[in-house]
């Protein structure tokens, strides 16, 4: 089919297709529905999600793929199933969408491993496919050399593929050896709003009140570099509030590697933004680290990262190069070393911002990295 991704425009509708943990947490696809109601195009989404995902989001129709339960199971055999199934299933909603709805299509597949629905519907739906690559494909895409094929095939086919990161796009396009036909970079940078109001924690308050603490959110595992960042912090004597998943098990885990935590870190659990925002304010700093065990870690998306430099925060993190890239004209952050593995290099950072060595909070950015950004480039994306 020839390429009608340049003519958007004329485009009335877009059908996102998305495979997701949890659709209710998933901020990145939530933000891509609204800017695409913002763009004034009619929306329909279908959803491969583990949660209970409501029929509809700000009006617009959400329907449930529920031939599988869990859309990330442990195997990777039934995860190419998953896939696989899921992608049969749109394909064929797709086709007696096409028969009910003459309005022109912009297929939005907002997954890697869904490269069996990018083929289906360049080859049996009309309209345009564009392919968004949130995350790199997992390994296992590549261990065989007839689903490798196929998912280069589809990378080569879309006739738009969008990236999470420049970083992720070049090392992709480097292992595949091939190019997208159109690519844009669509970052998971915070709504403006996200940043503008705060909510204090009231069970948190006499910690937040003396000051002083280290800010911590989802950093309790392995890959996160959690044995190292909570044992530099004991070693300097300071008290952390860590926000996010902490069970019990996972704690004890992380307990027999780094010994007592609880005695200088509080675990608030799972809060909200205007929550973290007052938090964040209020810390000395906080330490974002991805473990360089994978491609996806290595060239994270760190959320928590542009949250963080978007409030003006004091931030550690790790010399990932998209978080490099990231702080690189940023006064209020010490890059480690390396990924955040050693603790002394956590150490000697942690060091530096009580001895005050010229790492203040940063009022103002010299560019502010918030959604809007991204809207920009899903409006040119449509030709708005």
């Amino acid at each position: 089919m020839p390429s009608q991704l340049n003519n958007l425009a004329k485009y009335e509708k877009v059908i996102l297709y998305v495979k997701t943990k949890s659709f209710a947490r998933d901020n990145r696809v939530k933000k891509e529905i609204d800017s695409l109601l913002e763009a004034k195009v009619a929306v329909d989404v279908v959803v491969f999600s583990n949660d209970e995902t409501p029929p509809e989001y700000h009006g617009v129709g959400v329907k449930k793929f529920r031939g599988m339960k869990n859309s990330a199971p442990k195997s990777f055999f039934v995860r190419a199933v998953a896939a696989l199934y899921f992608s049969g299933d749109s394909l064929m909603h797709a086709r007696r969408l096409e028969k009910k709805d003459g309005r022109r299509t912009l297929h939005w597949v907002a997954d890697p491993v869904l490269f069996p629905l990018v083929l289906g519907l360049r080859s049996f739906c009309r309209g345009g496919v564009l392919w968004d690559h949130h995350e790199l494909p997992p390994e296992w895409i590549f261990r065989s050399r007839l689903i490798a094929s196929l998912f280069i095939k589809a990378y080569e086919s879309a006739e738009m593929v969008v990236h999470a990161n420049k970083n992720r796009m070049l090392y992709l396009e480097e292992r595949i050896k091939r190019r997208a036909k159109n690519a844009k970079i669509i970052n998971n940078y915070p709504r403006e709003i996200e940043l503008l109001a705060e909510k204090k924690v009231d069970s948190l308050a006499d910690v937040a009140a003396q000051g002083g603490f280290i800010f911590l959110q989802n950093s309790i595992s392995d890959d996160r570099c959690g044995p190292s960042i909570f044992s530099a912090i004991r070693r300097c004597g300071l008290r952390a509030i860590h926000a996010g998943e902490a069970s019990d098990q996972q704690l004890l885990e992380l307990e027999k590697k780094v010994g007592p935590i609880r005695d200088f870190c509080v675990f608030a659990g799972s809060l909200d933004l205007l929550e973290i925002n007052w938090l964040i304010k209020k810390s000395l700093c906080t330490i974002i680290c991805y473990k360089q065990t994978s491609a996806n870690q290595k060239y994270c998306e760190p959320n928590r990262l542009f949250h963080a430099l978007g409030l003006g925060a004091r931030v550690i993190v790790g010399n990932n190069p998209t978080m490099v890239d990231e702080v690189v004209s940023y006064p209020g952050a010490i890059v480690l070393a390396d990924d955040g593995s050693a603790e002394d290099g956590i150490y000697f950072a942690l060091k530096g911002i009580v001895a005050g060595d010229g790492l203040g909070m940063v009022s103002v950015r010299s560019e502010k990295k918030t959604w809007s950004k991204c809207e920009e480039v899903i409006f040119d994306i449509l030709g708005k």
